[in-house]
Parts: structure tokens; C-alpha cells; sequence
């Protein structure tokens, strides 16, 4: 007999993965930071490129870094923190 699941996420078929803040962050960081640079580029805009780098993309990741850290401070994985999508 198997001993009982703890993990209510792992009881609904969902798969645990582990938090890791500075990859929430990065991600955070690069994604809007990159399209809008590339904006920048396309465009003809260096000023949004240099934004983008600078104040787009560090805005993004000092919230993902506050709200990131809240959420991981709170103790208890909420289901979309701990779970991957599953196209259905």
C-alpha cells in the first residue's frame, strides 16, 4: 500500500515543481525588456531601446521580485503557483 499524498496539488494530477525566485525574475526581466527593445530596433527608436533595458525591464522585475517573494514568504503553495498548464 502507498502512503497517502500530502500535496493536495499532487492529489488533483498536478505536478510540484520548485520555486526559484531568480528565474521568476529573469523572466520577468527579459520578456518585456527584449520585445519592447526590439520595438526600439525595428522602429528606429533609441530611446525605447535604451528604456526598455533600463526602466521597462527593472520595473518588471522589482515587482516580480516583491510579489515574488510575498508569495513564497506566505508558506502555503497556492495551485497556480506549483502547477504546470496542461492543454486539454
Amino acid at each position: 500500500m502507498s502512503p497517502p499524498i500530502r500535496n493536495k496539488a499532487a492529489k488533483r494530477g498536478f505536478a510540484a515543481r520548485p520555486f526559484t525566485l531568480w528565474k521568476e525574475v529573469a523572466v520577468a526581466y527579459l520578456a518585456p525588456a527584449l520585445t519592447a527593445g526590439l520595438g526600439g530596433v525595428l522602429s528606429g527608436q533609441p530611446e525605447l531601446t535604451m528604456a526598455a533595458f533600463t526602466s521597462i525591464g527593472a520595473t518588471s522585475a522589482v515587482v516580480a521580485l516583491i510579489v515574488g517573494g510575498w508569495l513564497h514568504r506566505r508558506g502555503q503553495p497556492r495551485r497556480w503557483t506549483i502547477s504546470r498548464c496542461r492543454v486539454r
